[in-house]
């Protein structure tokens, strides 16, 4: 009955996080507190809620498709030059002939065989080869820009140590450099939204155990020297 991805623990964070909001603003307008419960498998299901839905439209039974998708046509990743990969996605007609045009095999786009995404996933292996010809020849980046000014979606796949060079998320400055004072400098990511009159920053390194010891027992709870010292000596503080 496990329903386990590591996504499910950030999905949960962010409902709990927005529930917690939610309970505060009616704390403020009645004086009344909010019991939260919040269940981390049924936050876990918002990922499945397009095969959810068709299940419950249609009786059908969701099924490994690897890189396939029920509607786009091509779809998928191809392997380049450099050994690394490019990802590409045509989700209509046209886009499928602007890729045909790109790669340089406009005919594949007249060809009847191939002239609906349907007709395209019947002949998937066929046409995968057609694509992965062009694409051996360049490296992803290149292989992504020609793709891209064609008007077709398409991406290099980022490794882990390229998602810190990355360009898009370096104009978003997504990554924000910090001093940890145990570990150094460590890059935090910044949220995926930012607001223009109100613009946000990560302004610290994470806190080491303890830090806020004194913010958080003297000064929100209130507790007093005397208890805070018995507390302490009883090893409640980390």
């Amino acid at each position: 009955m496990l329903l386990y991805d590591p996504y499910i623990d950030f999905i949960a964070s962010v409902l709990g996080g927005s529930a917690v909001l939610a309970g505060l603003l009616r704390s403020r307008r009645t004086g009344r507190g909010a019991y939260i419960d919040l269940s981390q498998y049924e936050c876990g299901l918002l990922f499945m809620a397009g095969l959810l839905q068709d299940y419950f439209s249609t009786g059908r039974m969701a099924d490994r498709c690897g890189n396939d998708d029920a509607e786009a046509a091509p779809h998928g990743a191809f392997p380049c030059c450099d050994g690394e990969w490019v990802t590409l996605s045509c989700w209509s007609d046209a886009e499928f002939q602007a890729l045909a045009a790109a790669i340089g095999k406009s005919k594949l786009a007249e060809d009847a065989a191939l002239t609906t995404a349907s007709a395209r996933r019947r002949h998937k292996h066929d046409l995968d080869e057609e694509i992965s010809e062009w694409t051996r020849g360049r490296s992803a980046d290149a292989a992504a820009e020609t793709l891209q000014s064609a008007g077709v979606r398409a991406y290099p796949v980022i490794t882990m140590a390229g998602l810190f060079s990355d360009p898009q998320l370096a104009a978003r400055r997504h990554w924000r450099v910090r001093r940890h004072p145990e570990m150094g400098d460590q890059a935090y990511g910044f949220p995926g939204f930012n607001l223009e009159d109100a613009p946000g920053d990560i302004v610290g390194a994470a806190p080491c155990l303890g830090a806020d010891n004194d913010l958080v027992f003297r000064d929100l709870l209130g507790l007093s020297e005397a208890e805070i010292e018995a507390y302490r000596q009883r090893g409640a503080f980390g």
